[in-house]
């Protein structure tokens, strides 16, 4: 189905008439060779998106020319298996032919202007869309605002891809995203806003690297029910007006654990469970993160997480009805693990998932797995916890952000916590800020908690994992090291990352805390941090086929995270400088969407230590 009502195909139409309404009443489209529906050309009712000073996420589409009507009681199945592209005319360049693309159309439901779906009066019909490549997509905003969408993708299933401006807005209705069921995809991909009024919004992504909603510019949570599985997850902004949690579990959980929370007195509040979701069918998949918001969710009140069980009660499409629950038992209930206030290291919602043994129990290298020569005693570094790898170059693959820093690192004298900021009641060894469970004074290791205190709107809880073995581990989370002493500067920070078995030791007792951290330690650690894929190279003739970090090197090389020097050397045992590591926080702080002020991070250039980089961790991230 092509939709065109421009006079020039290369123009955006501003004839405010150009609008088109489809009612949707029984559609069964198949379209092998292109995309099932294409909204070409028709009324852009935000024409003046480029004239704005500044991007706003508060769009009204109400005038849209794009316009969907899912028919009260009807399904409506479109399919679209192939990429669509209209190519110019060849012409002759230099020799030889060449053949531009005018457009190009990945999404199986595609508009190239914005888009309106409403369902009818009761809301109850269904829109079913499966995607070769992506599923439901505009070039501009979207609004979905009733009726039941159900995205089957083999990549992303939500696209709004104008950088920095589309927004994705959803009202009401339910939306189900089965997104990244071929090698990846993101759920939502939002390239500017993601805003969630009301509704119900599902989404489950490719668990190995993609997140359940992804928005470049922000994600709001006003109203609705949201659950959003994947790997790691985009934070929502603080400014959303409903309570939001974010989980990153420290293992990768099964496909159909329901996760359920309750109050301090144990009646459920939130259920949902993935086996009960009749639309997900066999295709629910293992996650590491979570974002989870409901209605029943208050700021200030304490609750208790729990994965698995059973619950007994009406459901729709996994979702139940918290009213009605009369019994829930046999699950697992669940501790936050990290240790610090605001903690947000490695395994913490918008990074990278953990990579560690039993709940800090310490990580066991792979057999085969050593240190560099010259490098730590057996153990080493090769544990998770670490920067992201380095590289060379400005703006490069490899190298920072363009315009970003590079004069080096220099630790801060003290963790500071933002102006303004004070304790809740009951100071320090209250609740801590940012999601952070209770505990010892800011900057000490704590004990593992079963309480989710809701210090904000939106928490950013990190390091989740069965409260039993959380308790077995706190009890065994005293230093074993004799080389850090608790007047260390950078005792704090070790025990924390110790006991989250993101750094170990070099033997049962050391730490070596002033050895040397060299770039194979580095990218080893980050690559694991991603749970990343191995890849062998022969970029390098000083990266050894089969060594503890070949396969990390390569994985870095091939997605375009790092460099070798000028000499076409890699140099794993060359020590990282603070300048380099300057270098790797600009890159890792634009990955994760932080906005950090570098400025504190600046320094000689001098080698980082395994002390150091353990303080900078809990500073950079916390």
């Amino acid at each position: 189905i092509w939709i065109d009502l421009g006079e020039d195909e290369d123009e955006v139409t501003v004839d405010e008439a150009a609008k088109v309404t489809i009612i949707l009443n029984g559609a069964n489209v198949t379209c092998t060779v292109a995309p099932a529906l294409v909204f070409h050309n028709v009324y852009e009712c935000d024409n003046a998106f480029d004239e704005r000073e500044t991007s706003t996420w508060e769009i009204d589409t109400s005038n849209a020319g794009a316009n969907v009507i899912i028919a009260d009681g009807t399904v409506n199945n479109f399919d679209g298996t192939n990429v669509y592209r209209m190519l110019k005319a060849t012409f002759k360049k230099e020799g030889s032919t060449v053949q531009k693309k005018n457009w190009k159309v990945d999404g199986t439901f595609y508009s190239f202007r914005s888009m309106n779906i409403d369902g009818g009066e009761i809301g109850d019909g269904v829109l079913n869309i499966t995607a070769g490549f992506e599923g439901l997509d505009t070039e501009l905003h979207l609004t979905i605002n009733g009726g039941h969408v159900n995205v089957f993708a083999q990549d992303d299933g939500i696209n709004v891809n104008e950088d920095g401006v589309s927004v994705l807005t959803v009202n009401g209705g339910n939306l189900h995203i089965l997104s990244g069921l071929g090698a990846e995809g993101d759920g939502v991909d939002s390239n500017g806003y993601l805003v969630i009024n009301g509704g119900t919004v599902i989404s489950m992504a490719n668990p190995r690297s993609d997140s359940g909603l992804d928005s470049d510019m922000g994600s709001f949570v006003n109203g609705g029910t949201v659950v959003a599985l994947g790997s790691t997850m985009d934070w929502a902004e603080s400014e959303s007006q409903q309570v939001t949690i974010n989980l990153q579990f420290a293992q990768s959980e099964s496909a159909g654990s329901a996760i359920v929370l309750t109050d301090t007195q144990g009646k459920v509040v939130f259920a949902y469970d993935p086996s009960d979701d009749e639309v997900a069918g066999a295709q629910i998949r293992t996650y590491t993160g979570a974002v989870v918001s409901s209605p029943n969710f208050r700021q200030g009140d304490t609750y208790y997480l729990y994965l698995d069980g059973s619950v007994t009660g009406p459901e729709e499409m996994g979702v139940y009805d918290t009213d009605s629950i009369t019994a829930y038992e046999g699950g697992i209930q669940q501790a936050y693990t990290g240790t610090d206030a605001g903690f947000r290291g490695p395994g913490g919602p918008g990074g990278p998932p953990p990579m560690m043994g039993e709940n800090g129990e310490g990580f066991q290298p792979p057999e085969g797995f050593g240190p560099p020569p010259g490098g730590p005693g057996e153990g080493g570094e090769g544990g998770p916890g670490g920067p992201p790898p380095m590289g060379d170059g400005e703006g490069g693959p490899g190298g920072p952000p363009p315009g970003g820093p590079g004069e080096g690192f220099e630790p801060p004298e003290g963790f500071e916590f933002p102006e303004g900021f004070e304790f809740p009641e009951g100071g320090p060894g209250g609740p801590p800020p940012m999601g952070g469970m209770p505990g010892g004074e800011a900057g000490e290791a704590g004990e593992a908690s079963i309480d989710f205190y809701m210090t904000d709107m939106v928490n950013r809880f990190s390091g989740i994992t069965s409260a039993e073995k959380a308790m077995a581990a706190d009890e065994a989370a005293a230093l074993p090291f004799e080389d850090v002493a608790e007047e260390d500067s950078y005792y704090a920070a070790v025990a924390q990352l110790y006991a989250a078995g993101i750094m170990i030791g070099t033997s049962e007792t050391t730490f070596d805390p002033d050895l040397p951290v060299t770039r194979a330690m580095a990218i080893t650690v980050m690559g694991r941090l991603l749970n990343a894929e191995q890849v062998q190279t022969a970029l390098f003739p000083d990266v050894e086929a089969g060594s503890w970090y070949a396969g990390y090197v390569g994985w870095a090389v091939e997605n375009g995270l790092i460099l070798g020097k000028e000499d076409g050397t890699f140099g794993p045992n060359d020590s990282l400088t603070a300048e380099q590591l300057g270098l790797i926080l600009g890159r890792y702080a634009a990955v994760l969407g932080i906005d950090l002020d570098l400025s504190v991070y600046l320094g000689t250039d001098l080698s980082v230590s395994r002390g150091q980089l353990a303080e900078l961790l809990v500073s950079f991230l916390g």
